[in-house]
């Protein structure tokens, strides 16, 4: 990947933030690429690319933890919801009949 796909591609990603807020990420990397020099561009685009994997990879753990804490709420609640149905429609049998149920 050349510097300049580099920086379409970021200005793409970018592209569902503010304006001047993308304005502004852009203008630090073309001044960071600008610093190093035309003889380091490769080095630096290979270095924005590993972290664009680690910063990919680090998005997809938060979302398993996120799904996986979704899915123990919802086996929780799985089985929680209908031990207080129960309970509810025990607690009512008990108080208009006097009688537990079975």
């Amino acid at each position: 990947m050349s510097r300049q796909e580099f920086m379409e591609r970021l200005n793409r990603l970018l592209s569902d933030i503010p304006v001047n807020e993308r304005q502004e990420a852009l203008n630090y990397y073309e001044n960071y690429f600008e610093d190093a020099g035309p003889e380091n561009e490769a080095k630096i685009v290979v270095g924005f690319a590993a972290l664009g994997l680690v910063v990919t990879g680090i998005g997809m753990l938060m979302f398993t933890i996120g799904l996986l804490g979704v899915i123990a709420l919802v086996w929780i609640l799985g089985k929680v919801i209908p031990w207080m149905i129960t309970a509810g429609i025990d607690l009512c049998r008990r108080l208009f009949t006097g009688k537990k149920s079975s």
